[in-house]
């Protein structure tokens, strides 16, 4: 890979990373105060928290096979239009009068999946698409945004859920999605070569 190539691709892979991240930081915010608000908000917030969290907790071995296994650009892009409607769709939903707590807590969860697919996804095309030599600046580089974009998305948040309300909040949570699949789409990231590249569920969990 040459290098104008490879930083393009870093580029866009970073640029892609402080739009979703920016993204996550907009939802945590907008999701606090709308789950808070509500009747037994506190009760409902801890366990949404939780069916966020448990993908990461369970099933984070399987998500490293299917890394390994699959097109990480084609996961990137996937993750990303996933979670883009995903929460399109909550943005729909909370026009409702009433939203049910299981409806949210199956929001809640979808999302933790796609953020726990997404992320390793990430770190692990990093080293793919920079050579050994520039290896350690990109990763600080890539630790910064990630830094950065956690701080600017919660004062974007604040200004979004003041001027625009928790709909519409949420509607332009899924523009960023969206956009940050558009940057991996035109992303090059080598495959690297399996002896057996067929994903089987036998074959996920032999590799955990």
């Amino acid at each position: 890979m040459g290098e104008s190539t490879a930083k393009k691709n870093f580029f866009l892979l970073e640029f892609g990373q402080f739009i979703s991240q920016s993204g996550n930081g907009i939802f945590l915010l907008a999701f606090s105060w709308y789950v808070l608000s509500r009747p037994n908000g506190t009760y409902e917030f801890a366990l949404l928290m939780l069916f966020g969290a448990i993908p990461g907790l369970l099933l984070a071995p399987f998500f490293g096979v299917l890394v390994d296994r699959l097109s990480k650009r084609a996961i990137l892009v996937t993750s990303d239009l996933l979670r883009s409607g995903a929460f399109f769709a909550l943005s729909l939903m909370l026009m409702q009068p009433k939203v049910g707590f299981v409806s949210l807590a199956v929001f809640s969860f979808a999302n933790g999946v796609l953020f726990f697919i997404f992320d390793p996804t990430l770190k692990a095309s990093i080293p793919l698409i920079v050579d050994n030599q520039n290896l350690e600046k990109a990763n600080s580089i890539d630790s910064a945004i990630a830094s950065v974009s956690g701080l600017i998305s919660m004062f974007i948040g604040g200004m979004l859920l003041t001027f625009f309300g928790v709909n519409r909040c949420f509607f332009i949570n899924s523009l960023t999605f969206l956009f940050s699949a558009c940057c991996s789409f035109f992303i090059s990231i080598p495959r690297v070569s399996q002896k057996d590249s067929r994903l089987t569920i036998r074959v996920a969990f032999y590799g955990m």
